[in-house]
């Protein structure tokens, strides 16, 4: 009766890890020059024959994982510089 009580919860435990973790969870990937969604299973392989997973930037274009980290620092970077020219303007109001 244990054993059966052991591979129960097993299975129970898989099918909520499986709920949870993304039978519909998708991801972007760069397959053969056009953005497609497919499911986050099967990004491994998509990877594995050259895709890349790509993220979509406020500006709508496409990034891949370095280019998108490089889109969100020049962002920022914008952001920032702005917030000082803003700063600045009014201490030459004063």
């Amino acid at each position: 009766m244990k054993k059966k009580e052991i591979l129960l919860a097993a299975a129970l435990l898989t099918g909520v890890i499986s709920f949870a973790g993304g039978k519909g969870d998708k991801v972007n990937v760069r397959h053969n020059g056009k953005v497609i969604s497919i499911s986050a299973n099967a990004l491994a392989a998509h990877l594995a024959h050259g895709d890349e997973e790509v993220f979509q930037g406020e500006d709508g274009e496409w990034y891949t994982a370095s280019e998108y980290q490089q889109y969100q620092d020049a962002t920022a970077e914008d952001e920032e510089f702005e917030d000082n020219e803003d700063s600045g303007d009014e201490a030459d109001e004063l």
